[in-house]
Parts: structure tokens; C-alpha cells; sequence
């Protein structure tokens, strides 16, 4: 009779298979040393530690499994900062084709996983979660496949140094308390695809009105706090999303490029605040992004609604937005023939009498039953409506109508974005 540890490692590794447990494969791995080579082999081919959170397990177990399938490890995400180090010193030692990593980091324990952390040379993505302890980043421009980089809640100097970091395509930095003149801070960043910053300052010199900057640049989010000069246009920008002071209006930011964002930008997010006195200023100017697939804006007036027009937009969320009512919406539908989701969940004075007009002018806009307007609404404004409720139409099926309980709707401000993949890189090109 033939020993099963006589096997080729190669056989043996197909048991594994059936062990949906990360639990019962371990210990199996460590009954006998053909195992722990047979687990290896698995995990090549089936890939179930490609991406691990080391909460997930004890670290010693951990231990084990990346001495015998590090190699296959790409992504480590850690979010508990008493095991973070432990987490580092395992990927140093076990993971060299690691690409991304999310650990919180502290002061206490920076230095000792620094030099284990530039030791990781095919980083590609790097997330660091701090607690406003300080920390010396300069050591990162070791790190020369670095292209993602997050910081959240770093001390204001300490983000100074991501400067230096120019062979970036992706940086995002959240909950630091220092305006960032975005210009200086990411100038030798030539190969940028995105760039999230919360608190922005506005300032370019002359010479980028017209000389190419950041010519892959995709997406920009920025909460403009300072306007000292109009951004340069960008060929690539496809998102812009933008928190505006209430002084702040978006076309002071796109000065002049606004005739040329009408052909190329695809998606606007635009927050500003209750208090904003340029809502007609800001309508026209998103009226004149003629090319645009998906808007989302808060705290609107009935006015704001009359300028949009353009039979490009397909998608448009309403978020805070209480003075809004039914004839605005209307006069959106008129505007926009080829709107297929409205979310106005967020506008407690549009109520179902909207319904009847509503679908007649999707009747007239040519709508047809297999691509209907999804209308997302407020439940108590709005009430719990069958479909067809409030008309007797008999093109009802034009119109989908959803409930939204939601009540983040109405807080621009606290609404989470949701996956940038997910609500415009779908259906954009």
C-alpha cells in the first residue's frame, strides 16, 4: 500500500480543494513537511492567499501559512495598529511579490518598520492610516514602484515630502488640517491618473494655461478652500468632483476651459454650502458641459434646474436640496430626453404628483419600456408608491419609481462616495 506522504507533492496539493476552511488547510500543512510543500503548490493554482487580512487569523498561524505561500501574496490589508508591525515584518520576510499594503501606522513603532517597509520593492500601492502621530515619509522615494499612495490623518508637515514622490499615478490625502496648494505639491507628478485632496488652494502659474499638465490625470476630487488663479484644462479629466466654499464658484475654477470640458469631462460631483450665493453662476456653468453623463449636486434652488439642458446626461443624483419641487424636476426631464436615473431622495418637496406630468414627458422624449427612468425618491415626502400610482397613464412602465430610506441623502456632506468605478467609469467612454 502506497503512503500518501509518498506522493508527488503535486497530487497531494488537490485535497486542498476541498477544505473550505483556511483553518482545517493549515493544519494539515503542518501534519508533515510534503504538505506544507503540496499547500504551496495549491496555493500557485487556486490563488486563495492572494489577498489576506491578518485579522483574519492569529498571527502565528499567519506565520506559517506566508513561510509556505508568501511568494503567492499580492495584497495584505492590516487595520489593527497593535499587530501592524508583526504584519510588516511578516511581509519582508515572506511576501517579495507583495503589491499592495494597508496597515496603520504610529510613531511608536515607525522606525522599526521602515526600513522593512522600503525593503518591499514591488509595492505598487501603499495606504497608511494614522492617528496624527508624527511620521518621517521621506524614506518612501526608496520605494521605486510606488504608484498609489494614501495618507489619512497625517500631521501637516508630515505629508510635505509626497512631493518628491514623482513617478505617482494615484494620491490621496484625507484628514489633514493644511490647505495644499495643489499645484505645488503635485507639479512632478507627470504620470497622475487621480488625486483626492481635501482642503486645496487654486494657484497655477500663467505658463499652464497653455503648456500641458498632468496629461493622463483622470479623476480629481478637491474641496477648493482658496482661488488665486483658474486650473489649467486637463485633456484626460473625465471626474471632477469638487466642495466648494461658499464664496466659490465652479466657473472661477475652470476659467477658460470650460468651452473645452463641454466635449470631454464625463462626470461632476459638485458640493457646495446651504449658504452659497452663485447658485445661478454655477448652473450656468455646468450647463455648458454639454458632454457630461452623470451629475451629482446638492443644495439647489428651483432656478438651478432651468439652466440644466443637454441630452448627453443620463444619470443625476439630488442631494440636500429642500427647496426643489415637482415643476423644477419637470423642467429637468424636458432639459435632458436621454435621463435615465434621477435620484431626488434628497428633495423632500417633490411628492408623487409628479408621477402623471413626469411620464408624459418620457412619452414625449421618446422613452421606450426596456430602458426606463429609474426615479429614486424620499419615503416620507414621496409615500410608499406602486408602480403607476397617482396616473392612470397607460405609459407608466416608462418610469421606475424606488424608495429611499436613506436620510444621508439629505447630508451632502456625510454621504460616502460610492466606488469611482461603480458610479462613472461604467458606461463613460
Amino acid at each position: 500500500m502506497v503512503n500518501i506522504v509518498d506522493l508527488a507533492p503535486e497530487m497531494i496539493s488537490t485535497i486542498f480543494e476541498y477544505l473550505e476552511q483556511s483553518k482545517d488547510r493549515q493544519c494539515l500543512a503542518k501534519s508533515h513537511p510534503v504538505f506544507k510543500e503540496a499547500i504551496a503548490i495549491y496555493a500557485v493554482e487556486s490563488k486563495c492567499y492572494e489577498k489576506i487580512q491578518i485579522e483574519s487569523l492569529p498571527i502565528e498561524d499567519w506565520s506559517f501559512i506566508l513561510s509556505a505561500c508568501g511568494s503567492t501574496v499580492l495584497h495584505i490589508a492590516c487595520y489593527s495598529a497593535n499587530i501592524a508591525s508583526a504584519a510588516v515584518k511578516l511581509a519582508s520576510e515572506y511576501c517579495p511579490n507583495l503589491k499592495e499594503l494597508i496597515i496603520p501606522i504610529r510613531h511608536e513603532y515607525w522606525n522599526e518598520v521602515k526600513p522593512l517597509l522600503v525593503g518591499l520593492e514591488n509595492l505598487k500601492g501603499l495606504i497608511l492610516r494614522n492617528d496624527y502621530t508624527p511620521i518621517d515619509l521621506t524614506d518612501l522615494v526608496k520605494l521605486p514602484e510606488l504608484r498609489t499612495l494614501l495618507l489619512f490623518a497625517f500631521n501637516p508637515k508630515d505629508v510635505l515630502p509626497v512631493v518628491n514622490l514623482w513617478q505617482l499615478t494615484n494620491l490621496c490625502i484625507r484628514n489633514v488640517d493644511i490647505v495644499l496648494n495643489i499645484y505645488e505639491l503635485c507639479r512632478g507628478m507627470a504620470q497622475l491618473e487621480s488625486i483626492e485632496l481635501e482642503q486645496v488652494h487654486v494657484n497655477f502659474p500663467a505658463t499652464f494655461m497653455r503648456d500641458p499638465l498632468w496629461a493622463k490625470l483622470r479623476y480629481l476630487k478637491i474641496g477648493v478652500v482658496r482661488v488665486s488663479s483658474e486650473m489649467p484644462y486637463l485633456p484626460q479629466l473625465k471626474i471632477l468632483c469638487i466642495k466648494c466654499h461658499s464664496d466659490i464658484e465652479l466657473g472661477k475654477i475652470l476659467g477658460r476651459s470650460v468651452t473645452r470640458y463641454s466635449n470631454t469631462l464625463l462626470a461632476l460631483r459638485l458640493y457646495c454650502t446651504d449658504k452659497c450665493s452663485s447658485h445661478e453662476n454655477n448652473a450656468k456653468t455646468i450647463g455648458q458641459l454639454k458632454a457630461l453623463k452623470s451629475l451629482i449636486f446638492s443644495n439647489l434652488n428651483n432656478t438651478y434646474l432651468h439652466f440644466i439642458k443637454s441630452d448627453q446626461l443620463q444619470k443625476v443624483i439630488i442631494l440636500s436640496s429642500n427647496k426643489i419641487t415637482n415643476s423644477s424636476i419637470l423642467i429637468l426631464l424636458r432639459g435632458c430626453k436621454n435621463l435615465r436615473y434621477l435620484d431626488v431622495s434628497g428633495c423632500r418637496r417633490v411628492n408623487k404628483n409628479v408621477v402623471g406630468p413626469l411620464i408624459n414627458i418620457l412619452r414625449k422624449n421618446n422613452v421606450q419600456p426596456d430602458d426606463p427612468l429609474v426615479l429614486t425618491v424620499h419615503l416620507k415626502s414621496f409615500g410608499d408608491v406602486n408602480q403607476g400610482t397617482g396616473t392612470s397613464n397607460s405609459y407608466y412602465n416608462l418610469l421606475v419609481v424606488k424608495i429611499c430610506e436613506n436620510f444621508i441623502r439629505e447630508r451632502p456632506f456625510t454621504v460616502p462616495d460610492p466606488p469611482v468605478e461603480t458610479e462613472y467609469l461604467i458606461n463613460t467612454e
